[in-house]
């Protein structure tokens, strides 16, 4: 038969809240903010082994990943350990201590969940024909004291201004939009704090400038692409900043009246975690600057023509009169395109006679001519 060991295990932290100011302990990069962590596993039953060996697995910040977890073992720099603890059938009892630290700030990004130290147990292979039962699981769980108040609960006051410094952009024309943007909180410390834009389709960000500078990275968030600049972790109380940010905008030629950022800031603050939302729209102009030019050849005709008489039924050009040709250059000098109609007057009769004959337009892949009227102004056609 097995002997069935009843256990039950607590673990304890001290201080129980971690204070990022006090810093007791000596680290490998300086002193750091240190707390001690103490298990003990009680066993009892009938016939139990004289030494119960148990195998103690301790975890650090548990609901964390790995590499993001907050709190490390002071002699190992690691977030968990497996240990070895002998429980003496006389004594009953068997505690073992550790000592862990809070990581930098710089190296802290949540500092306001709270964390989780958690210790389970299990019988090694040296202890044989036992069981285990009872209580193999404990958790404890410790807080980073915050600038918050007695309650320790930060409530901000975030808000957020954002101007143009142009209110119009136009198509064609190889031009940024600068949103100048304010930042200030009021309240207590906001952690995790972005100003986050949402901005329109083919719009690119290029950089922060002025006064703050900003980190701020484009990507998409459900279906939609924004620009997420660090505020601050924490954004403490009375902090004001401003930055103007720097965007490429393309595809104008497709937007109706306007393109449009939408701007806020968040937190990861339980409390009134969001500022005021601000709505900015560019209004998208067209402009073009149309040139043209032109000639004739000849660049005289002298009526009346010597020596000419006109044919009754004439079967060639040069038998109605003769030819003259006008030649015109239309350039777009930008910045925009344009659809452009160019209308050319001319003197079709001279006291009551026909004087001009249209008798071929230009005809290119993106040019269309027409004669209005041409059936009273061409009687040979």
């Amino acid at each position: 038969s097995q002997a069935v060991i009843r256990s039950r295990l607590s673990v304890s932290l001290l201080p129980d809240f971690l204070n990022p100011d006090v810093k007791l302990c000596d680290g490998q990069q300086g002193p750091v903010s240190c707390f001690v962590i103490q298990m003990c596993v009680q066993v009892s039953g009938h016939r139990i082994p004289q030494q119960t060996a148990l195998r103690v697995e301790l975890q650090l910040d548990r609901m964390k990943q790995p590499t993001t977890r907050r709190t490390l073992l002071l002699l190992t720099n690691q977030p968990q350990e497996t240990s070895t603890l002998l429980v003496q059938r006389e004594e009953g009892v068997a505690c073992t201590n550790r000592t862990a630290y809070l990581r930098s700030e710089e190296e802290v990004q949540d500092k306001l969940s709270p964390i989780f130290i958690t210790v389970n147990i299990s019988l090694l292979n040296t202890t044989q024909h036992a069981l285990l039962h009872g209580q193999t699981h404990a958790a404890a769980q410790t807080r980073i004291i915050l600038d918050c108040g007695e309650d320790n609960v930060c409530v901000p006051d975030l808000k957020l201004d954002a101007v143009l410094l142009s209110d119009s952009v136009l198509v064609g024309e190889d031009q940024s939009v600068v949103l100048s943007v304010s930042a200030e909180n009021d309240g207590e410390g906001a952690y995790e704090t972005e100003l986050v834009v949402q901005i329109p389709k083919h719009t690119h960000f290029q950089s922060s400038q002025g006064v703050n500078r900003l980190v701020c990275v484009q990507r998409k968030e459900n279906q939609t692409v924004v620009v997420t600049c660090d505020l601050g972790n924490p954004m403490r109380q009375g902090h004001k900043l401003h930055t103007d940010l720097v965007f490429s905008v393309g595809h104008l030629e497709e937007v109706e009246s306007h393109i449009t950022f939408n701007l806020r800031i968040r937190s990861k603050n339980s409390v009134n975690s969001s500022s005021n939302e601000i709505t900015v729209d560019v209004q998208v102009k067209a402009e073009a600057r149309l040139q043209i030019r032109g000639g004739s050849s000849p660049p005289e005709v002298v009526l009346p023509l010597p020596d000419w008489q006109p044919a009754m039924h004439p079967g060639s050009l040069e038998e109605i009169g003769p030819l003259v040709e006008h030649v015109y250059e239309l350039r777009n000098q930008g910045p925009g395109a344009v659809n452009a109609r160019m209308t050319v007057d001319f003197p079709s009769t001279w006291r009551h006679h026909f004087l001009l004959y249209v008798f071929s337009n230009a005809a290119e892949e993106s040019l269309n001519c027409r004669t209005l009227n041409a059936s009273q102004i061409d009687p040979f056609q």
